[in-house]
C-alpha cells in the first residue's frame, strides 16, 4: 500500500478528506451532508480497491480516489439519502432513459405525457400546449432556472434524477461508473413559447462537452387542477 493511501485510511473528519484529496467543498454544504458523502466515498472506494489492478500505478489510484470523492459530493448534493439508498432503490424506482424516470417523480407532475397526435391536445387560448422536459448538469441547475425566470417562465417542475448518455457514464481510472447525477426540468407552455424555451436552456446549460444534456418537446393532452379536481382550460 502506498504511503498516501495508508495516510487517507486514518483520515477522520469530512474537512480533512476533501483537503487530502484536494477538491473543493462548500463549507456549509459539507457541515450538513458529511455522512452521507463520505458514506458514498467509501463505497466508491470499495469499488476501486477491489477492481484496481494489482500492478496499476499508484499516483493512477490516488487520482481515482479524487474523482470518486468528487462524484460522491455532486451526488449527494443533487439527491437526498432516501431516494439514494445509495443507487438500488432509486434505480429501482425512477428505471427510465437517459434519465428519465418512468416511476414517481420528485415533484408535481402530468398523468399524461407524450401524447401523440393533436386530436385530443390540451389548448389554451385556442393554442395547443406542450411539455419541455431537459436533462442538464446538475451545477447548470440555477444557471438555467434564472435564465427562464428572466424570459418570463418561472413555473416549472425539477427533479433530481440518474442516468446516462450514448457515452455509457465516465471511467475514472479502471472503474466505471455507468450512471451519473443530472437534474430534469418540466415545463408546460404554450405552443409557439417553445422556441424561445429551448433556446434559453441551450445556452445557459452549455458546456461544450458530451454530457451536456438532452431536450424533449412533447404535446400535452389534459391538465387537472388537484385542489379542485377541475380540467383546466
Amino acid at each position: 500500500m502506498a504511503v498516501w493511501e495508508e495516510e487517507s485510511r486514518k483520515l477522520v473528519d469530512a474537512e480533512d478528506y476533501f483537503r487530502f484529496f484536494d477538491v473543493d467543498f462548500d463549507p456549509k454544504v459539507l457541515q450538513v451532508n458529511r455522512l452521507h458523502i463520505l458514506k458514498k466515498f467509501s463505497q466508491f472506494r470499495d469499488v476501486i480497491d477491489r477492481e484496481w489492478p494489482a500492478d496499476g500505478p499508484p499516483e493512477k489510484k490516488r487520482e481515482a480516489y479524487r474523482k470518486a470523492l468528487e462524484l460522491a459530493y455532486e451526488t449527494v448534493l443533487t439527491s437526498t439519502a432516501q431516494d439514494e439508498k445509495l443507487f438500488k432503490v432509486f434505480q429501482q424506482e425512477t428505471s427510465g432513459i437517459n434519465g428519465i424516470p418512468s416511476g414517481r417523480a420528485q415533484g408535481a407532475g402530468f398523468a399524461q405525457q407524450g401524447v401523440r397526435g393533436t386530436k385530443n391536445a390540451f389548448t389554451r387560448r385556442g393554442m395547443m400546449m406542450k411539455m419541455v422536459r431537459a436533462i442538464v448538469r446538475p451545477e447548470k441547475e440555477n444557471d438555467v432556472v434564472l435564465a427562464l425566470e428572466a424570459k418570463g417562465f418561472p413555473a416549472m417542475t425539477k427533479t433530481h434524477v440518474f442516468g446516462r448518455g450514448k457515452q455509457k457514464g465516465i471511467k475514472v481510472g479502471p472503474i466505471h461508473y455507468d450512471e451519473l447525477p443530472k437534474v430534469m426540468l418540466m415545463i408546460v407552455t404554450e405552443e409557439d413559447s417553445v422556441p424561445v424555451i429551448v433556446d434559453v436552456i441551450q445556452k445557459a446549460a452549455f458546456v461544450g462537452y458530451e454530457g451536456d444534456g438532452k431536450i424533449f418537446v412533447s404535446p400535452v393532452s389534459e391538465s387537472y387542477t388537484i385542489r379542485t379536481g377541475t380540467r383546466v382550460e
